[in-house]
């Protein structure tokens, strides 16, 4: 994975939001039929997830 998008990881692990939430396709960036398939599947997963059960609040989340 890009190193930017480890530490965006991260970052949105701290806030408490999940991991399965975000995804990479890898470096260089997929064709187009590629791509389509990869968001189709992000989306399919992320209405699996069902909504963001997120407690903590903007003060809680320090970023650095």
């Amino acid at each position: 994975m890009p190193p930017r998008f480890n530490l965006l990881k991260r970052v949105v692990k701290e806030m408490g939001i999940e991991d399965d939430r975000s995804a990479s396709s890898g470096s260089p960036p997929p064709r187009a039929t590629r791509l389509r398939t990869v968001m189709i599947d992000m989306v399919e997963k992320v209405r699996a997830l069902g909504p963001l059960n997120w407690n903590a609040s903007l003060e809680e989340v320090a970023v650095s």
